[in-house]
């Protein structure tokens, strides 16, 4: 008898801690709530407007009704530079977490005519101009997925419609829209990274996110303990919410940051992120570490892997090292400090601007008060070498906040040049921000080295300021930039570096 007891103890005790795992939100909510179809061939005349009708709903600009091509039936929706809009139509219900599909066909046209999805403050703003296949007839066919963040409950309406902003006239054919109650993400026959967090560390995360949503931005970094596994290795682990703007939180696929406990490493990184690839524009940034490893430039390990977050796939993350002795040590560096700028002044005014509802004009002076300081800080202050070294390369870095007047003092000349060619090259230049900035103090040779990291803050357009490069604006005025924009470009007065930076684009160009 007492030997049964024990048993069914001990089953008791397994299927509490099984189920205390098992359960993330709830079952996959993968429903259909609603479709539109819009073939443009049936139209119907409303208080004297025209627009195309289909039984599912009403869509506008049934103007642009065409017969000169169709996908399907008999008529397409022609755009042109008099007839910019059509095929659109209006959403009123939805929420935060709904996903949804947006697909339409396009026959002649180019980038300037597009799928778009919006809504009126900006909550939600995508577009397309760029099919993802091509039937043999030369209909491409583009497409949007979306999955609505928190903030969307602030919007009245989505919006989605076909644009044609060129001159090139473009005919839109078979828009299909569903909406979904969440995104259910595919499951991978590879090694997924999985990691197992507790009911009661789950909703220490919920409610930091909760809070994050309402602010605008993630302040409060709270780390919780985790269970990790890939393939067979296991591993103790603490995770925390991750990154600054609340892109990160957008329904299941929360970024994380994943700290190993043990004496263990997870494909050599001590520490690490995982994030939305979305995030980083993604390949881009994929492509931005590779080409700076090309060139012994030091960027953070840099990949994609699928991951199982309590037994539920959140389908592909892209993994980032985060910044210890294991980057540099990965790139034969030496054991040095990685020294940054403190941004905790920047975030704390953009969540107050958020709750006024106020821009950021760059009034506070944050960069200017920003302190230097190392990461692994009570680990630098603990060990003598790392410490003095630290106060070397802080040293180094107050020098370059100030304003470079020759670099080959402060910073390794070639190595800067090509973080610099490839930063150009490659339009990454959201790296350069004052806040995005890292750098290694190299104790053999007593000099800075930059780290590439976060080339790519979002979706790259190429209408962005970032296109301007550096070779363009160095004989701006310094008046036009943000005072933390002015070092950067400081190094470009300096003509030995300036020679490494044309040899550098020459050959990364080639």
């Amino acid at each position: 008898m007492k030997v049964f007891i024990w048993v069914l103890f001990v089953q008791l005790v397994l299927l509490y801690t099984a189920c205390d795992y098992i359960e993330y939100d709830s079952e996959p909510k993968s429903g259909l709530i609603s479709a539109y179809y819009c073939d443009a061939d049936s139209v119907v005349v409303k208080d004297g407007i025209t627009k195309f009708f289909d039984q599912s709903a009403i869509f506008g600009n049934g103007e642009t009704q065409s017969s000169d091509f169709s996908k399907s039936g008999n008529y397409s929706i022609k755009l042109d530079a008099q007839q910019q809009f059509g095929g659109s139509i209006e959403l009123t219900k939805f929420q935060g977490g709904n996903y949804i599909q947006v697909e339409v066909y396009r026959y002649k046209g180019d980038e300037n005519s597009k799928l778009v999805v919006a809504t009126p403050n900006g909550t939600v703003y995508q577009s397309t101009g760029t099919p993802v296949s091509m039937d043999e007839d030369g209909w491409g066919l583009m497409r949007l997925d979306i999955e609505l963040p928190e903030q969307i409950m602030n919007e009245k309406k989505i919006s989605i419609y076909c644009w044609n902003s060129g001159n090139q006239v473009a005919y839109f054919d078979d828009l299909k829209i569903k909406v979904h109650s969440e995104k259910v993400y595919p499951e991978f026959n590879v090694p997924n990274l999985e990691i197992k967090i507790k009911k009661k560390h789950l909703k220490k995360l919920k409610k930091i996110r909760k809070e994050a949503l309402e602010a605008g931005v993630l302040l409060e970094k709270k780390w919780v303990k985790a269970k990790m596994k890939f393939g067979e290795e296991k591993f103790k682990v603490k995770v925390r919410l991750k990154g600054d703007w609340t892109d990160h939180l957008i329904g299941r696929k929360w970024s994380l940051r994943v700290k190993i406990d043990e004496e263990k490493t997870w494909r050599g990184m001590k520490e690490f992120s995982i994030q939305t690839p979305e995030s980083r524009s993604f390949l881009d940034e994929w492509v931005y570490h590779k080409m700076c490893e090309q060139e012994d430039v030091l960027a953070p390990r840099y990949g994609f892997i699928p991951v199982r977050l309590n037994n539920r796939s959140l389908g592909i993350y892209a993994y980032e090292e985060h910044f210890t002795k294991h980057l540099v040590e990965n790139q034969n560096r030496r054991e040095g400090p990685i020294i940054k700028f403190d941004e905790t002044g920047l975030w704390e005014d953009m969540r107050l601007l958020k709750k006024l509802k106020k821009p950021n004009y760059h009034m506070r002076p944050y960069y200017n008060s920003s302190l230097i300081e190392p990461f692994k800080e009570k680990k630098t202050l603990k060990k003598e070498s790392l410490y003095n070294n630290f106060l070397v390369g802080q040293n180094l870095v107050q020098a370059y906040k100030e304003g470079l007047t020759a670099v080959d003092p402060y910073f390794d000349l070639r190595k800067l040049a090509y973080y610099y060619a490839i930063t150009d090259f490659l339009m990454a230049k959201h790296a350069f921000k004052w806040h995005n900035q890292r750098f290694y103090y190299n104790p053999v040779n007593a000099k800075l080295e930059m780290i590439a990291y976060d080339g790519y803050g979002g979706y790259r357009e190429e209408s962005d300021s970032n296109a301007i490069t550096f070779a363009h604006r160095r004989d701006c005025d310094f008046k036009l930039f943000f005072e933390d924009d002015i070092p950067t470009y400081y190094p470009l007065n300096d003509k030995a570096f300036l020679e490494e930076y044309k040899k550098a684009l020459k050959k990364i160009s080639e």
